[in-house]
């Protein structure tokens, strides 16, 4: 797994889901064949916020524009993620946004063969945004 795509995913899971960060290294602890003990754990815990050499609490990345950012073609996404493989490049990394005729001619049904998103990523930054507030 790339480490861009450790990063989003981390980001994801623990200020989007508000899921604790222990919960995600143990799982790519256990899963990735190339996880290294300390980098595993470093890394989780600097998205966290939380580690020695932590990134600030307020930095949450967007899903969706590091795709763009780092992945603009979908090479990537259509890589690993063949649900998406024949979607056109504007909505590879939103396929939520396309139009309902862009996903019949993909193939993509939102809820069957793809499924719709489970958060909305600026609700789930505003509430991530506020809970470290509190905590500070």
């Amino acid at each position: 797994m790339h480490n861009r795509v450790r990063m989003i995913t981390a980001s994801f899971l623990i200020k989007d889901l508000m899921i604790d960060w222990r919960r995600g290294e143990r799982w790519f602890r256990d899963t990735l064949v190339d996880a290294d003990p300390a980098n595993n754990s470093a890394n989780w815990q600097w998205v966290a916020g939380s580690g020695a050499d932590a990134s600030p609490f307020f930095r949450i990345f967007n899903p969706v524009l590091q795709g763009e950012k780092f992945d603009p073609d979908g090479d990537y996404v259509r890589e690993h993620v063949p649900e998406l493989a024949r979607l056109d490049r504007k909505y590879v990394h939103k396929p939520f946004e396309a139009p309902e005729h862009v996903l019949e001619k993909a193939g993509i049904e939102l809820g069957k063969t793809y499924p719709k998103p489970i958060v909305d990523h600026a609700f789930a930054r505003d509430r991530a945004l506020s809970a470290y507030r509190d905590i500070r």
